[in-house]
């Protein structure tokens, strides 16, 4: 799978690659349309299993993969559990980087989330992971005289939404955010950054489980002051109306709450759509499949 750039971006199992000899005379061998999906559905099935494993790498989004990050920690969580009150499963570390998570399945399958968190510091200090501006975040702080109330996360908090019904080949990868670099990344992209808001990102996928390129997204009900954002040659930026092949977007400033996201089509054709959650001052992290 060819590696996209790290930037606050989320990251889908895609299936593998294969090459195949085709006759296009013979039109059963024809490979199907990227949105054939979404006029002909397939019925899904339910579940055959009450559990499947989910493995989810976190990265540094500016750092090697290979090198995991720190003091990680996540809970799972079900799609309507607002600041996740009621874990299904808490305490969740990574082995290597890797968060290896055994999800319980109903008859829908799983729709839910995986919140993770990073260890915190003091705003006050200085040091290439945080950033005296750090401490706006945290009103309540005293940067001459710095407590407990001074304590920031190393990393943006994330919500990272799936919807499954079997195992996925391959493992998710979740770009993490340094913190102190979010708000100057936003105004970079044209966008005014607010800690008391939340931040969305959606990777778009095709019917044959290729990242989209074409797509346009929306929020359902857009509060004005929302940025949507396109995902270009590596960079995020409000200058761009569709994803580019990483079929990333997103959007900076969303109150926090439910949201409602639409993709579609040059032609403007709906697609399908997702609905996440949005957390101050967190990157919540969704995938935009097809549906009829």
């Amino acid at each position: 799978m060819r590696a996209l750039p790290c930037l606050v971006m989320a990251a889908t199992s895609l299936p593998a690659c294969a090459e195949l000899v085709s006759f296009p005379d013979d039109p059963s061998l024809a490979e199907a349309g990227p949105w054939d999906c979404v006029a002909a559905p397939t019925p899904s099935l339910p579940p055959t299993t009450s559990t499947l494993t989910v493995r989810v790498r976190a990265c540094d989004s500016f750092g090697d993969c290979s090198v995991p990050i720190e003091g990680l920690s996540a809970e799972l969580c079900g799609k309507l559990d607002v600041g996740c009150t009621r874990p299904m499963l808490s305490e969740l570390t990574p082995i290597d980087g890797m968060f290896e998570v055994e999800v319980p399945l109903d008859e829908r399958g799983f729709d839910g989330y995986l919140k993770v968190s990073s260890p915190t510091a003091s705003c006050a200090d200085a040091g290439p992971e945080l950033a005296p501006s750090l401490c706006a975040f945290v009103p309540d702080c005293d940067p001459a005289a710095p407590d407990e109330r001074c304590q920031v996360p190393l990393y943006a908090p994330a919500l990272f939404f799936f919807t499954l019904q079997s195992e996925p080949n391959e493992p998710f990868s979740l770009s993490l955010m340094r913190l102190a670099a979010v708000p100057a990344l936003a105004q970079a992209a044209g966008a005014p950054f607010d800690p008391a808001l939340g931040n969305l990102v959606v990777t778009g996928l095709d019917c044959n489980g290729a990242r989209a390129a074409g797509l346009s997204y929306e929020l359902r009900e857009q509060p004005r002051d929302v940025t949507p954002l396109y995902m270009s040659n590596g960079i995020l930026s409000r200058s761009l109306a569709q994803t580019d092949v990483t079929g990333v977007g997103a959007f900076v400033g969303v109150p926090p709450g439910f949201v409602d996201v639409l993709g579609f089509t040059g032609g403007d054709a709906t697609v399908g759509g997702v609905g996440v959650q949005v957390s101050r001052l967190a990157i919540s992290y969704a995938t935009l499949a097809p549906a009829p």
